[in-house]
């Protein structure tokens, strides 16, 4: 489930007088026989009485990718906003973090950069205050794109959302902000933080940030290639951030990058007998994991299940980690299934346990597609892989 938090300013007094959409569709681009100006054309717009500022709201996301230069969707282009003619503002369609993208993992191309969205993500969205630009109760805004011609016939697009609103005053709008909060994930104070890297090893770095001084207390920075470290970290009672990083935004693990071989990373109690935390290797452009330390049992029980999937191509095995829920200790099933032909070529069963860590050698069966499935009486979840060599 997800919640929705809104927090709200109630000092803000501004209300909307009124809303008006002037654009809002799919159209193509790049055809110049039937060019996206022939869609978003000017629109006049009349201020309502009592109205004291005018706003634009933009939202433009790009789709398909002509065989040229995989436009809209993953091609750097720019609109300009005009009022009464005049452009006053310029805006790259584009969102360049998308290897930060917090839904992860995910099949595909996720970790590319791509026009005014992610996979998951909220769309970009641009405020423009017309106020000053508007002379008298009239005006006329619009849109233009900057030129392109693609060659195909599967026509790329944007997709366009485009509002006016008017204030009943000349308070500021105030920035929405979109934040995703976590669960509270806690550790204890001292325990052991294993990661190993792939072939990619100067892509990486590691850190432990102190939240409430922004002080790294742990930080490796030059890390070998296809080594395992072994840390163990003592921290304070307090609130903290792992980060590990990839200067290149494919993780320790992607499937469109698999020269660069497998990585993992985990957290173990102090003498390693028991895991504690496993991230997924394919993590885009880092792990971001804010944890608080505490040395209550009670605490270090995950609060929800979940299945993290690290493959090894160079040991031919997928190990499969399990949490489940508040502790609940439960027999879990593996079953590994070719996707073709519906075919289970594998089925175990493992005993009640509440954390499972259940290394998968898949070189004992062919090459192809196949669909890991756990599963225990409160909890399944499905995870596909191929085999290709």
């Amino acid at each position: 489930t997800t919640d929705f938090v809104f927090d709200l300013d109630k000092k803000y007094k501004n209300k909307s007088i009124q809303t008006q959409n002037i654009h809002y569709g799919y159209f193509p681009y790049g055809n110049i026989e039937n060019p996206i100006d022939n869609y978003v054309t000017p629109k006049e717009i009349v201020l309502p009485k009592g109205t004291k500022k005018v706003y634009a709201r933009v939202m433009i996301s790009g789709h398909g990718a002509d065989s040229t230069n995989a436009a809209a969707e993953f091609l750097k282009k720019d609109f300009y906003y005009k009022v009464n003619g005049n452009k006053i503002a310029t805006q790259s369609i584009w969102k360049d973090d998308c290897g930060c993208n917090p839904i992860q993992p995910q099949g595909g191309t996720w970790i590319y950069n791509r026009a005014g969205w992610c996979p998951g993500t909220v769309v970009n969205e641009y405020l423009y205050d017309l106020t000053p630009y508007i002379k008298g109760k009239k005006a006329v805004v619009d849109i233009d794109f900057e030129y392109y011609k693609t060659p195909q016939i599967e026509q790329p697009g944007y997709h366009v959302s485009h509002d006016i609103f008017f204030m009943e005053s000349d308070e500021d709008l105030p920035i929405v902000e979109w934040v995703m909060f976590d669960s509270i994930y806690y550790l204890p104070q001292k325990f052991i933080l294993t990661y190993k890297t792939n072939n990619d090893a100067t892509r990486n770095k590691a850190y432990i940030i102190d939240n409430s001084t922004e002080n790294k207390v742990y930080e490796r920075t030059q890390l070998e290639n296809n080594k395992e470290y072994n840390e163990t970290i003592e921290l304070k009672e307090g609130r903290y951030k792992l980060l590990f990083t990839d200067s290149y935004c494919d993780g320790l693990s992607w499937w469109a990058n698999r020269e660069q071989g497998n990585g993992y990373v985990y957290i173990y109690n102090e003498d390693k007998t028991k895991l504690l935390e496993a991230f997924e290797p394919d993590f885009g452009c880092k792990i971001e994991y804010e944890f608080s330390t505490s040395n209550n049992p009670n605490d270090l029980i995950h609060k929800k299940s979940k299945l993290i999937k690290v493959p090894d191509t160079k040991a031919k095995t997928y190990t499969f980690v399990v949490f489940l829920k508040d502790g609940v200790e439960e027999e879990l099933t593996l079953e590994i299934k070719n996707r073709k032909t519906k075919e289970v070529v594998s089925k175990t069963v493992y005993p009640k346990a509440d954390r499972f860590q259940i290394v998968y050698d898949y070189s004992v069966i062919p090459k192809g597609s196949y669909e890991a499935t756990v599963r225990t009486k409160s909890f399944s979840e499905t995870r596909a892989f191929s085999i290709k060599e």
